[in-house]
């Protein structure tokens, strides 16, 4: 039973893990496309946030391949150092969700204040990913074109649709840390089930040394009643086992007992052959 639920256990951290690094891996890409401007409106957002999130995603990696290292090995250092991974991780996508919340539930004055200290290379990419031409229709230089719409509406359309659902989905991926978690709890748990059994084992080792028998065929089903040696190595059994003829009469098993039992019939032979 034991064995079997230490197998499911390692199939549902395996399984939970692969998640956690698919969720990593997607926090890398949406990081590195965001810095380097691949899809619209990647602008707006605060660099910070990219940086944080590429952070994030190779966090989150290295605690999936320390939760793969930590499923397979009894060493409790893996679990420790994953479940401290993760709560990094889960710190630095607390503070990217919040990042996002805040520019979101302010959307007007964030995009007004990024457009006031916004680069011209940075206004020409968004005129040109939102076709329009200043922020109010006024460019530096004079009026934009008449065929082209202030880029106002258009950004802060875009803060208000696409912001809430990044930091919606970065607040919803934390269930997955929550997961990650209960794996490093549940790999905690069995780590000290199957510890106090390799204990149990361990002490029933030692015993069986000191009493001088094999340790070859030892199991830990194996228990310390089936017999025992004596001082001159000859093993003695329980006396419902060993020890007794058909018609129920007492016959020694080994030579000690049979020397003992000749010493008794013969008193002059009391001495051993050690004796001198």
């Amino acid at each position: 039973m034991a064995t079997c639920c230490g197998r499911l256990s390692k199939l549902y951290v395996v399984l939970s893990n692969l998640l956690f690094a698919c969720l990593g891996v997607a926090y890398v890409a949406f990081g590195v496309l965001g810095y380097q401007n691949k899809f619209r409106g990647a602008t707006l957002f605060p660099s910070l946030i990219f940086k944080l999130s590429a952070v994030l995603g190779a966090i989150i990696v290295v605690a999936a391949l320390f939760g793969f290292t930590a499923a397979f090995s009894r060493r409790r250092v893996f679990i420790y150092l994953y479940l401290l991974i993760i709560l990094i991780s889960l710190a630095v996508q607390v503070v990217i969700g919040v990042q996002v919340y805040r520019a979101a539930a302010n959307g007007n004055q964030y995009v007004l204040t990024f457009w006031s200290s916004a680069s011209e290379n940075e206004r020409s990419t968004l005129q040109q990913q939102f076709s329009c031409c200043g922020y109010d229709g006024f460019q530096q230089g004079g009026q934009c074109p008449t065929s082209l719409p202030p880029c106002v509406d258009g950004l802060r359309s875009y803060v208000h649709n696409a912001f809430p659902k990044v930091y919606l989905i970065t607040f919803a991926a934390l269930a997955v840390q929550l997961l990650a978690i209960s794996n490093a709890i549940t790999m905690i748990c069995s780590q000290h089930i199957h510890g106090d059994d390799d204990g149990e084992f361990e002490k029933e080792r030692r015993e069986r040394r000191k009493s001088g028998i094999r340790l070859d065929d030892m199991t830990l089903d194996t228990t310390t009643t089936l017999g025992s040696f004596n001082q001159y190595g000859t093993q003695q059994h329980d006396e419902h086992k060993m020890g007794y003829k058909i018609d129920g009469t007492q016959q020694p098993q080994n030579q000690y007992d049979m020397y003992r039992q000749s010493s008794n019939n013969n008193p002059s032979h009391s001495y051993n052959q050690y004796h001198y």
